[in-house]
């Protein structure tokens, strides 16, 4: 996925909303999605900017029943795709 920048998202969507242009033109003209550029307009008027939310790295516990269910299924796919049985 690539990200535009900040800058890039505030001209396009100034540019849309000074211009009397269809949003047609302004996405081919900026290279986007209309439903990309949409939301950028719903952003850019609720927030007055693009920052990005930058989330809290954080670990998911796993606990000793959900491991076990997950090597079941990958025997179980195993088994069903004719490979050898792994011994775990």
């Amino acid at each position: 996925m690539n990200h535009k920048s900040e800058d890039y998202k505030t001209i396009s969507v100034k540019y849309y909303l000074n211009n009397n242009d269809s949003m047609d033109k302004v996405c081919n003209i900026f290279n986007c999605k209309k439903n990309t550029i949409k939301d950028w307009i719903d952003r850019y008027k609720n927030t007055k900017h693009f920052t990005r939310k930058n989330r809290k790295a954080e670990s998911y516990n796993i606990n000793k029943e959900q491991v076990i269910k997950a090597f079941q299924r990958v025997i179980i796919i195993k088994l069903y795709y004719g490979y050898e049985k792994t011994q775990f």
